[in-house]
């Protein structure tokens, strides 16, 4: 047992006063005189054993009422098994949990409405002279701040829910930083969260004591929609598209005849109904017409309640027209690619042989394709270097007979160079599906997709300074096809000739179609159809961005419509000029990109991350079992009795109120005593 405020223990030195005046009350007696005392003698004699006994239980009743009045004043408690000790300031860090899963209804009102009230409960049965850490899932730096109670009250008011979803295990790292110079025994943490299992994990610290409390909605159900997602690899003007769209249901219930809308705009472009088995995901497909060129805004929208953060998935995409394509080879062309570019609307295709070109408007192109040429004229190889500084894409097939020297001229610029010419059957043994050319072009892998083979090939070098993005390689580990950065272009540089007797990549449409594709509209950048909020990536501005507006004084900036303007992080990547928006776009919506001279330079649209549409959390019982033998333990989420936890926490057991009830009953003891004996 220990005591609140010890100094008051020394009154117990005034005991010694009702037994000085029991030890020397000396009661005077009137002498009478009998004539016979016998029968006196016996009475009296009785009488004084009784007056003995009433006065040393009188004493005892005294005593010990002044004992439980002075240990009354001086608060004794038990010490709580993970209480705090009494101390003149505490430290305590409370972290409310305030990302979208906490917009489930609990009984009577949301999660995220019960953990402010049970937060607010919990600072209360604290002391004015303590601290606190407000903390939520934003981990702001202002949120490392001790705050007195006053003051944590008030942030605690103005607390929202965040779309970000940090894990308890960073949450917990912060807590111990925040705690990290109190006195030992002096500090304590609370988590007040529904406790999902895909972020509620973390690993206790034994120094400090921690304190859970679940809170559980009364209904646990939720449709997502996960994502979104083109069949085409490349979105042509006017054709018609088809947007492929996931979603999932995280409840127990099947989902009937939910609908799923399209729109751009206001406008809606495709409606649809779709039955979600419970547990499971289903994909459905939506057709529409690509509009004009651009950047078209695209959403998709399903109805869902109680939880509806994760029912919008918003896309945007480029589309270009009129895409110029430089073929440099036969004056008729190549068949493949005339094929593949000359019946497209959204192409402009040109070919012209290597020696009768203008150099000075061989930047008006997005694509310049050598195709097949024997020798690279010097002054060719000039322009090709220039016109990939200034962020070009070239793509290069040799000849059979090519030339290496003059090859080199220009693939040396990219740390490549071509070698030995290889006559024997090569078969492609792997493809990088991560490079942003080849990537959404599969939603998966197909098992029977079929890789190329060359008869004829060169060996594909590159350098030790090279920076070479592998595309698709031999089974002998050779480089068959290679991005190479130079400047702010990319040079593509394939091992084979486009040719049916050199290789049958032409006829593997499943992956040079795509590829040649993508190289020709993205050119040197790509840019994802969405990205997720919070996640650290890099968005590529493409090659459409001139050096000088990336100075030190002068960088874009970003824009949700007239809610929300930053400028983000600004990076120069070797070719690649990017954006980083991960810690200032922190709503859903398509974002704005704008140059400082008012030009806009594309759109990105950014979601809301998907990790808090699933519902399956800790239950009480499985947090006791696995947290049971650490320094934390679970507390309940009923308001009242979270309180006396909290207080018994704070304060241990508290004895100052039995103490004054014995102090008052050995009073009524002491006048019963007197009454009656």
């Amino acid at each position: 047992m220990n005591f609140l405020y010890p100094g008051f223990l020394w009154a117990l030195t005034a005991l010694s006063i009702p037994i000085i005046i029991h030890l020397f009350y000396f009661r005077r007696y009137q002498r009478v005189y009998f004539s016979n005392v016998r029968f006196l003698r016996e009475i009296k004699e009785e009488t004084a054993t009784r007056n003995r006994l009433k006065h040393w239980l009188v004493l005892l009743t005294r005593l010990l009422a002044l004992t439980a009045l002075v240990l009354a004043f001086a608060q004794p408690y038990l010490p709580d098994e993970n209480a705090t000790e009494q101390r003149a300031s505490r430290q305590v860090s409370i972290f409310v949990d305030n990302s979208f899963s906490m917009d489930a209804l609990g009984e009577d009102r949301s999660l995220f409405e019960q953990a402010r009230d049970r937060a607010r409960a919990i600072a209360e049965a604290y002391g004015p002279d303590d601290r606190f850490q407000l903390l939520s899932a934003d981990l702001t730096g202002s949120q490392q701040r001790l705050l007195d109670q006053e003051a944590f009250l008030a942030a605690l008011d103005e607390l929202d829910l965040s779309p970000k979803t940090p894990t308890l295990e960073q949450v917990h790292e912060r807590q111990r930083d925040a705690l990290s110079r109190a006195e030992p025994g002096a500090a304590v943490a609370y988590l007040l969260s529904d406790f999902q299992r895909s972020i509620a994990d973390f690993t206790p610290d034994t120094a400090l004591a921690v304190n859970l409390v679940p809170l559980q909605g009364t209904e646990q159900r939720n449709l997502s929609l996960d994502s979104a997602w083109f069949e085409e690899p490349v979105q042509v003007r006017g054709q018609r598209a088809s947007l492929n769209v996931r979603i999932r249901n995280y409840g127990s219930k099947d989902a009937e005849k939910t609908s799923v809308r399209l729109l751009f705009g206001e406008e809606v472009k495709a409606l649809g109904e779709i039955d979600v088995p419970a547990g499971e995901s289903v994909t459905d497909t939506l057709a529409f017409s690509i509009p004009e060129q651009g950047w078209p805004l695209g959403r998709v929208e399903i109805n869902d309640y109680p939880v509806t953060f994760d029912d919008t998935w918003y896309f945007s995409f480029p589309v270009a027209g009129d895409v110029p394509v430089l073929v440099l080879g036969r004056p008729e062309g190549n068949p493949f690619l005339n094929t593949l570019f000359g019946n497209n609307a959204l192409f402009r295709l040109e070919n012209r042989p290597a020696d009768n070109v203008d150099y000075a408007a061989l930047g008006n192109n997005r694509l310049v394709v050598l195709d097949g040429l024997e020798r690279l004229p010097s002054g060719l190889v000039a322009a090709l270097n220039d016109f990939l500084e200034n962020g070009g894409a070239v793509l290069v097939f040799p000849g059979e007979s090519a030339d290496a020297s003059t090859y080199n001229s220009l693939l040396n610029s990219g740390g490549a160079s071509l070698g030995e010419r290889v006559t024997r059957t090569r078969e492609v043994g792997s493809f990088n599906m991560e490079n942003p050319i080849f990537r959404d072009v599969f939603a998966s892998v197909p098992r029977n997709l079929a890789l190329p083979a060359a008869r004829l090939s060169y060996r594909l070098a590159s350098g030790a300074m090279s920076r070479e993005d592998n595309l698709m390689r031999f089974k002998d580990g050779d480089s068959f096809l290679g991005r190479f950065p130079v400047g702010r272009g990319s040079l593509y540089v394939c091992a084979s000739p486009l040719t049916s007797a050199a290789s049958d990549l032409p006829a593997q449409g499943g992956l040079f179609v795509p590829f040649v594709f993508r190289l020709a509209v993205v050119g040197s950048g790509d840019r994802p159809l969405a990205q997720i909020i919070g996640r650290d990536e890099w968005i590529d501005l493409g090659a459409g961005v001139q050096p000088a507006l990336l100075s030190a004084d002068q960088q874009p900036s970003v824009r949700l419509q007239d809610r929300l303007e930053f400028l983000p992080r600004v990076e120069r990547s070797g070719d690649r000029i990017r954006i980083q928006v991960a810690d200032q776009a922190t709503e859903a919506g398509h974002y704005q990109i704008v140059m400082p001279d008012g030009a806009e330079a594309g759109h990105f649209s950014m979601n809301y991350d998907r990790r808090e549409s699933q519902l399956e959390f800790w239950s009480r019982k499985e947090l006791d079992e696995r947290f049971s033998g650490s320094n934390t333990r679970v507390l309940t989420d009923d308001a009242g009795r979270l309180s006396a936890d909290v207080s018994r926490i704070s304060d241990g057991r508290r004895l100052w109120k039995a103490c004054l009830i014995f102090a008052l009953a050995f009073l009524g003891l002491e006048v019963l005593l007197l009454r009656w004996l």
